[in-house]
């Protein structure tokens, strides 16, 4: 198989990086290549006030380049005013009715689209993941489901950690962390900054699952699938706690 990997978001810590080799596992096939895309934002965390050194943080990232495994990154300045900005003109409050802030899901849709944006759809992917770097390492396993697959088409795979059933949900929003395309998503996914406006999506209900759910929804060509078979380690219920316990409380809020 020949995947390419889509990351989004801060790095967060250093040693996530060495994530990268951990990928081709989750597979039960072979994975023949792994080309990784990443516009990755000059700032480990977001509330950093210095950029890191971009040649130390590129030589770690080839650090993990194999005779399988591709490194294709790019740098770019983090500047939250201007997502501020972007927010007060889709007339958004700075923290939600939900607790987020409006400015870092803006963001978020941001640096996705910024990293589509360096996909070379012309190498023709058995597929595409579009996931995080702290997240990857919580995955075990998708199963066999990509075994027999040769190239996707018009389709994409959602996860969810609420394992949503009915067609009308699975329409509605797609889990932001980990979900699998076909090359035509690639597109979409590069529209998604873009697009906040035309889908126009109400404050109580502002967040990046959402709008990734809602831009594919303008796609009818594009089939939506679950994705039952990935399994997730312990690892993601301690990042999930860690979400909820602290990350959304009064004070983490009232910090950014």
């Amino acid at each position: 198989m020949n995947i390419a990997v889509c990351f989004s978001g801060f790095l967060r810590n250093l040693e996530y990086i060495e994530n990268i080799k951990h990928i081709p596992s989750i597979f039960s096939s072979n994975v023949e290549s792994l080309t990784i895309y990443y516009s990755c934002p000059t700032k480990v965390e977001e509330t950093d006030t210095e950029n890191f050194d971009k040649e130390y943080v590129l030589g770690l990232f080839k650090n993990q380049e194999t005779d399988k495994i591709k490194i294709n990154i790019s740098f770019r300045d983090y500047d939250k005013n201007v997502f501020v900005e972007k927010s007060k003109e889709l007339g958004l409050p700075y923290i939600t009715s939900t607790n987020y802030h409006s400015f870092r899901v803006v963001s978020c849709i941001n640096g996705q689209a910024e990293t589509a944006k360096l996909i070379n759809t012309n190498n023709k992917y058995n597929f595409i993941i579009f996931t995080r770097l702290d997240f990857v390492k919580t995955i075990n396993s998708i199963g066999n489901i990509f075994d027999n697959t040769s190239i996707l088409k018009n389709e994409t795979y959602i996860w969810r950690t609420i394992p949503y059933i009915s067609s009308g949900e699975l329409a509605y929003h797609a889990e932001d962390r980990f979900f699998i395309g076909s090359n035509e998503c690639v597109d979409i996914m590069k529209e998604l900054y873009n697009k906040l406006e035309e889908i126009n999506i109400p404050e109580n209900q502002f967040g990046s699952e959402i709008i990734v759910g809602a831009c594919f929804n303008l796609y009818e060509n594009i089939q939506k699938h679950h994705l039952y078979n990935l399994h997730v380690s312990s690892m993601f219920n301690g990042y999930t706690e860690h979400r909820v316990r602290l990350k959304y409380t009064k004070d983490f809020l009232e910090s950014m």
